[in-house]
């Protein structure tokens, strides 16, 4: 049972920031492997090319109604990316040490953040079944 409509966002989100988070540690432990590209995980990309497409109009069943529409979820939420083009060190290793600790402390604020409004959410889901068993 989901707590609220923003329960699924929120659970996407998550399940995004672990999957970074291990691309993040991939990235760190292949820190001294030749020839290693530093990758990341995109999501904006493929948001933006669903967004172009025509899969995004809004459909009514009946006029009186509020537009509403089932949006199409892409079969694959997150793509790895190679990213590292510069290279760091002699034996071609794009990874930057400073850059994934940096990128690994922001995903974790993130992971912070949106733990708090899950616990946020439920709370809520809670306060009104109370509320709702109390007439």
């Amino acid at each position: 049972m989901k707590a609220s409509a923003t329960s699924d966002i929120l659970k996407n989100s998550l399940v995004f920031r672990a999957q970074r988070q291990k691309i993040i540690a991939s990235n760190i432990a292949n820190i001294n492997t030749p020839n290693y590209k530093e990758k990341d995980l995109v999501f904006a990309d493929m948001l933006k090319a669903n967004s172009s497409s025509n899969d995004l109009k809004l459909k009514t069943t009946s006029s009186n109604h509020i537009n509403t529409y089932k949006q199409n979820q892409p079969t694959e939420k997150f793509k790895v990316v190679t990213t590292g083009t510069e290279y760091e060190q002699n034996d071609k290793n794009s990874v930057s040490l400073d850059k994934q600790m940096a990128n690994m402390t922001q995903n974790s604020m993130m992971v912070n953040a949106l733990s708090s409004s899950i616990k946020k959410d439920v709370k809520w889901m809670k306060l009104i079944i109370d509320s709702s068993g109390k007439n």
